[in-house]
């Protein structure tokens, strides 16, 4: 990720990076949170979904689950 656009020294952090916000906005739904795992056929792709992807139960007065599954491809910056 060379731009100056995008501060990230890795792609590990890029993905932290993308991360964080959306469990952020988790905590207002669930005391679960969003994990990230490789896709092993596709080295760039990666996915995010609750642990063990499962549905979780959702803070709410009515008996509701939520299951999540994000699918997402790194690509580097080619500058402009």
């Amino acid at each position: 990720m060379s731009s100056g656009r995008h501060p990230y020294r890795s792609q590990h952090e890029a993905v932290r990076a993308f991360l964080a916000p959306l469990n952020l906005a988790m905590t207002c739904l669930t005391k679960d949170t969003l994990v990230q795992s490789a896709d092993e056929q596709r080295p760039r792709w990666g996915r995010l979904s609750f642990r063990d992807d499962i549905a979780v139960p959702l803070a709410s007065p009515h008996r509701l689950s939520l299951k999540i599954l994000h699918l997402f491809e790194l690509i580097e910056d080619q500058g402009s």
